[in-house]
């Protein structure tokens, strides 16, 4: 979908692809009908990585 967004970006490759499915902070979404995919979603958490709450 890269190349929807930008008239630059190339397509991603599918070990990119991988990596981004695989990371254990990103959940992907996939959102299907009876046609097929028709939309995506990489949600991305980071840990708060030693901050305090105050």
């Amino acid at each position: 979908m890269l190349p929807q967004l930008s008239r630059s970006a190339a397509p991603l490759e599918q070990a990119a692809v991988t990596n981004i499915v695989d990371c254990p902070t990103n959940t992907v979404f996939v959102a299907r009908n009876d046609k097929g995919i028709v939309g995506m979603l990489t949600l991305v958490m980071f840990p708060e990585m030693g901050r305090s709450r105050q």
